[in-house]
């Protein structure tokens, strides 16, 4: 992997050039059915997976308590501590070098979330922390393992009572208290048809009453744990989509859910009494939603792997544009650092910060 090199600084538009329609709500309709992919050998498993951990992709990117950046690829984390980037990989001790999640831990350790479960940084050495095995060979997932691992760890948090809740890709989620893990929501959602779940829950997020909200690319919807009952939202109660992607906690309360794009899906806003829907027609730029953050000034930002970046500031939806007219597509995640600057990044490399003014390119150079 190349160590990212500073591109450039551009000038951003600063006017708004969208316009937004009045908000509607989502009706309902029947699941789409599961149709079984086409057979795969061996072979063509490996293909896959070579596939996959070639591509340079920057996952997601988490800033620690010490203002430092990390940001997870599939050829391992990159470290920034505002000057410089630190790669650390598997010759370094890491798991795997595909790495799906970040997260930092009340001690400071960093977790990383991978095909292999967890892996813990305490600063000078790495543990793996496996999570309960799932056999990853089937009738199914023989055709689409390593597109869905159930050992594979998608999203993570630890809550206000220290408890890890842990997103997998395939298996449900976990509760961790550190020495057991607690399986959840393995039996939800759309049965394959290897006659298993097979649930993938990509998000997990902690609302401002503790209540823990996972979302499912299985047809699960979005599940809300408040502790003791375990609650489904689905189209009946007004979710634009079965298939949600991405999951956030707003400052004033509010849960934001991003669907994956099929149907009528889009960008819903729970307000803790019902759903808000935001589709293409009220200045959304794509239903897949991969990402969604507040940042320090309260405007909302939304990415997308199959339309363009944009932001939110609770009447339009305003694409993010250079001053050139560029637009950013493919963005699996969004953050701002201890200096209020936002970040965002994704496929192809792709890394971007943006202090407000000007944005700085800093994307990783193709192998």
């Amino acid at each position: 992997m190349h160590i990212p090199r500073l591109v450039g600084a551009l000038t951003l538009i600063t006017a708004c050039s969208a316009q937004t329609a009045p908000i509607t709500q989502a009706g309902t309709s029947a699941p789409p059915k599961s149709t079984q992919p086409d057979g795969a050998s061996s072979e063509a498993i490996a293909k896959r997976t070579a596939a996959i951990r070639s591509a340079n992709t920057i996952k997601s990117g988490f800033t620690d308590s010490e203002g430092d950046l990390w940001f997870s690829t599939h050829q391992g984390v990159l470290r920034y501590d505002g000057t410089s980037f630190t790669h650390l990989s598997t010759k370094d001790g890491l798991t795997d070098d595909q790495v799906t999640s970040i997260m930092q831990d009340r001690s400071g350790n960093m977790w990383f979330g991978t095909p292999d479960g967890l892996c813990r940084f305490d600063g000078e050495s790495f543990t793996h922390v496996p999570i309960p095995y799932n056999e990853i060979s089937g009738s199914w997932l023989d055709q689409v393992y390593p597109l869905v691992n159930p050992n594979q760890v998608m999203s993570m948090l630890q809550d206000r009572h220290g408890v890890f809740w842990i997103g997998t890709n395939g298996a449900g989620a976990y509760r961790y208290d550190g020495k057991v893990f607690t399986s959840f929501l393995a039996d939800h959602g759309q049965l394959q048809p290897d006659a298993l779940y097979h649930n993938v829950i990509p998000s997990v997020t902690e609302d401002s009453g503790g209540n823990i909200w996972f979302t499912s690319l299985s047809h699960g919807g979005v599940s809300r744990f408040d502790g003791s009952i375990m609650r489904h939202f689905t189209a009946e109660d007004g979710l634009s989509d079965d298939m949600m992607r991405s999951a956030y906690s707003d400052k004033s309360g509010n849960v934001w859910l991003g669907s994956n794009g099929n149907r009528e899906g889009g960008l819903d806003r729970f307000d803790g009494a019902g759903f808000t829907n935001f589709h293409l027609a009220d200045g959304l730029s794509s239903a897949n939603v991969t990402s969604i953050f507040e940042d320090s000034t309260g405007k909302l930002w939304v990415s997308s792997q199959l339309g363009s970046l944009c932001t939110f500031d609770g009447e339009t939806f305003t694409p993010f544009t250079t001053g050139e007219g560029q637009t950013f597509d493919d963005i699996n995640f969004i953050l701002e650092d201890a200096g209020a600057n936002v970040w965002f990044g994704g496929n192809h490399g792709q890394l971007f910060r943006y202090d407000g003014e000007a944005l700085t390119d800093f994307s990783i150079e193709d192998n």
